[in-house]
């Protein structure tokens, strides 16, 4: 038994059909896009060198000092009492956490650990742990070492916060855990995330070339995700050049411009080939964001 859809029932019937839609600029956009598609791939390496050549050539100006804060929160709130209160604490600082289960005060000579650090230049005081101040936990275990350096936060030579991370790595045993925390010891170490960033990406292309069963189609989603994050860190390093923006912007840029990118680029691509298995031509089903009730009576188009 042989069933008519209600629109060639309306067609039969002569009756009016609905005018059709305007397109609209998103789908313009993507319509212009397919037709010049060499274009727009060749627009996109443009925009992508000129911002990577400008940020090179012109560097970032990334803010690391007070005039960065969150006004009304309590980090921020903090900041302002050491300021006021204890300015000493207030600039650039290094914490060395130590901890072993037989207790710290025995696990480490301090007289030494606090002589090695107060000899590294730029250094201005070094605070032994005070259970007095709270710097000591409750058993004994873990104990902080304040190291109060000269400057705004992060604003230290390199090499002050490698010899820092000398002298810890130096009274480490095995049976004594000694580690930092800091500004300039996170911008120190902050190399360590892009193989990170290199795992999480070949991990997601793993995954797309057993969803979608090609290399090609796998690689998309990540390629348009790489553009856009490129190209914005360009964009956000020569806009720091004007205003002030933190300088952890672009590990957060990273962090989200990769997670969400990917995962857009990889719906609409998934889209994409819904409509083109659905019988839509590639322009259509570049530009088209709703299926009608029905499907379509074109005729199929190769994947």
């Amino acid at each position: 038994m042989t069933t008519t859809s209600t629109t060639d029932q309306r067609l039969s019937a002569g009756a009016p059909q609905d005018p059709p839609r305007a397109p609209s600029l998103l789908e313009r956009l993507a319509g212009f896009s397919q037709r010049h598609r060499w274009t727009a791939l060749i627009g996109w390496v443009v925009i992508l060198g000129l911002t990577a050549f400008g940020a090179i050539a012109i560097g970032d100006d990334y803010s690391n000092g007070s005039d960065v804060g969150l006004p009304g929160s309590q980090s921020q709130q903090m900041a302002d009492l050491l300021e006021e209160h204890a300015p000493e604490m207030s600039g650039d600082s290094v914490t060395v956490v130590l901890h072993d289960e037989r207790g710290w005060d025995t696990a480490v000579d301090l007289a030494d650990l606090t002589d090695d650090l107060a000899a590294i230049d730029r250094v201005e005081t070094v605070t032994p742990p005070n259970p007095q101040q709270g710097t000591v936990s409750p058993d004994g275990t873990l104990a902080l070492v304040a190291v109060a350096l000269e400057g705004e936060q992060a604003s230290a030579p390199k090499t002050t916060y490698e010899a820092i991370v000398g002298i810890a790595d130096a009274h480490a045993t095995d049976d004594l855990q000694v580690e930092l925390a800091g500004k300039g010891i996170r911008k120190l170490q902050g190399g360590q995330s892009s193989a990170a960033e290199g795992v999480g990406i070949l991990s997601a292309l793993v995954i797309m070339v057993f969803l979608f069963g090609s290399f090609l189609a796998a690689s998309l989603p990540l390629i348009t995700a790489i553009f856009a994050v490129g190209s914005t860190i360009g964009l956000v390093a020569l806009l720091s050049q004007l205003i002030t923006i933190p300088n952890y912007t672009t590990s957060l840029l990273v962090l989200v411009g990769l997670g969400v990118g990917i995962d857009y680029a990889l719906l609409i691509f998934s889209r994409y080939r819904s409509e083109l298995l659905q019988g839509a031509d590639r322009q259509l089903a570049t530009a088209e964001h709703s299926t009608p009730p029905g499907g379509r009576c074109c005729s199929p188009v190769p994947v």
